[in-house]
Parts: structure tokens; sequence; C-alpha cells
């Protein structure tokens, strides 16, 4: 790819940094670095040289970033600087989609580009449940109007909240479903209560939100946990792990240099 062909894809979000490549019809490549308040543009330098090679970094022309935490992007304006990569931080008016949101300025601008994303790939009406550091969900309207939806504390948050308070619970380590959830361990007892309470959790406040919506939206996980629950979750939920990259890639179309 020659200069400017190719787009930096990058969703700062308060568990991990994530960086894709793509040439605004694929993704080629993702990686992911850990979110750290007081990272440094050499930081990010340094991974970056890491994980693109001088051909893919010497076709990026423009950088796309959706960003929740604002302590990050000074350094990143930096590391732009540097590469001599103009740069697009996006924020809720630059997203084409209507908004029945009573202040979008509050609005996490990951919540509505993974609403956006989804609705490029499935259409209308459709509900986007995104598990990371908060697991969010994301309501689009029959008529693709983003409507709002619920957030609360996310499948990990939750857990080390759990371990903090709990002076006799383990830390765990290994999250995967237990053999069956009327565990005779503790460990066990734990690794079901959170993996089985957060599906069940999900299918639940789906149900109630198709109810205010008053239709049989399409359902779509995301998120960097959503791999943790998705083949606990009922067949008809769509797992599309990468979906915010998928919002960015469609907006970057928008992008001329």
């Amino acid at each position: 790819m020659k200069r400017t062909e190719a787009r930096l894809l990058v969703d700062i979000g308060n568990t991990n940094i994530t960086f894709g490549l793509t040439d605004t019809k694929t993704i080629k490549r993702i990686f992911r670095i850990g979110t750290r308040r007081g990272i440094t543009s050499h930081e990010l330098m340094t991974h970056y040289l890491c994980h693109l090679g001088p051909e893919e970094r010497s076709s990026i022309g423009l950088a796309l970033v959706s960003s929740v935490v604002p302590e990050v992007e000074t350094e990143l304006k930096v590391f732009f600087e540097e590469l001599g990569i103009r740069s697009w931080f996006i924020d809720y008016r630059a997203v084409p989609m209507k908004l029945n949101y009573r202040r979008p300025e509050e609005l996490g601008i990951d919540r509505l580009i993974v609403a956006y994303g989804a609705k490029e790939l499935y259409g209308e009406p459709l509900i986007v449940v995104d598990m990371g550091t908060a697991t969010t969900f994301n309501c689009v309207g029959k008529e693709g109007s983003f409507l709002g939806g619920c957030i609360l504390p996310g499948l990990l948050t939750s857990l080390e909240s759990l371990g903090k308070r709990g002076a006799k619970l383990p830390l765990l380590e290994d999250l995967r479903p237990p053999p069956r959830l009327l565990s005779d361990n503790t460990a066990d007892a734990m690794r079901g209560g959170i993996l089985y309470g957060y599906a069940s959790l999900i299918e639940g406040i789906i149900d109630r939100l198709q109810k205010e919506m008053e239709c049989e939206a399409d359902v779509i996980l995301t998120g960097g946990l959503s791999k943790l629950i998705t083949n606990l979750l009922r067949p008809h939920i769509r797992y599309e792990p990468w979906l915010l990259m998928h919002g960015l890639m469609t907006l970057s179309r928008s992008q001329s240099l």
C-alpha cells in the first residue's frame, strides 16, 4: 500500500489500547497494549515499531481515535506528531447516527461507535452488549437512531471487587467455566457464579430492553471480555469481538487525505 492508503485505528479503553491497521475495506492487523495513565509517546512508539513492519508503517496516512481516557490523549498526539500522521479524535458529532440521548456530550464515544459498527453490519433494530471494564448495553431503534441503554460494572471489575472485599476468597487466574454450576469447591463456585451469573444477567437485561423497544432486536456481543461467556449465551446472540474496530474502519471511509 502507498502512503495515505492505510488508516491506523486506535481504541483507548480503560483496560487496553487497541490498534488496528486497515485499507478501509478490511482490517489487516490488530494488536493491544495495556492502558496506563502516564504512558509516554516513547513507549507507544516502541510497541508500534514492534507490531507493524516498515511497509505497513509507511502506508499509513491517517489515524482515527476513539478514546474514553483523556489522560492518555496528550501523549498519543505527540506520538502521531513524531510519526507525521494526521489524527482524528472522534466525538459524537462525527458519527452519522441520530441520537435520542438527553446529554450526548456525556455519552462514551465507544458506545456510539460499536452501535454504529453493528448497524452497518446488521441493520436495525439491534442491541450491542460491549464487555470491558464496564459492561454496556447500547440500543439502536427501528429507524436507525441511537436510543441509549444501560451500564454496569464489568465482569472482571466485579470479580476484583469481590476479591478485595472477601478476605478468604482466592484470586482466580483461570476463568474457564467449571464442570457444573453446583460446585463443591470455592474456586469453581466463584467461576460459575461470575460466568453464569453474567450470562444470565445479560440475557435478562436483553429481554427487558426488547420489551421497552417493543421489537425483537438482533443482539451482538463484543468487547475484550466477551469471549469468556459467548458460549454460555443463547445461540442467536452474535459474537463480533472487534466491532469497535469495524465501526472505526467504516468511519474512515469518509475521510480523504
